[in-house]
């Protein structure tokens, strides 16, 4: 399953030595891939910043965006406008009307 998410993520010639001859994806290079979006000297308080930004989403919220995500690479365009038409209504709900 690592090789499956790997090569959808960064596609097989960015991953090959890894998986054929066992060669670490450093964190420079998984940066290039976008296998993480960032590295940094000072985890804590990055993660605080990064709690930070998702503390202003709700949960639910989060979860259909992930959702979004996952979906989109394998979700027809179609299916997929619908979904995304259907999260900007919930959005503007949540907000409520603008001034």
């Amino acid at each position: 399953m690592t090789v499956h998410r790997l090569t959808q993520q960064a596609g097989a010639a960015g991953i090959r030595r890894a998986v054929l001859l066992g060669t670490p994806i450093e964190a420079d290079r998984a940066l290039a891939l976008n296998l993480v979006d960032e590295v940094t000297e000072d985890p804590a308080t990055t993660l605080a910043a990064l709690a930070e930004a998702a503390g202003a989403v709700d949960g639910t919220e989060m979860a259909i965006r992930r959702q979004l995500i996952f979906e989109a690479g394998s979700t027809a365009f179609e299916d997929a406008l619908g979904r995304h038409l259907a999260a900007c209504d919930r959005s503007l709900r949540r907000t409520g009307p603008s001034a």
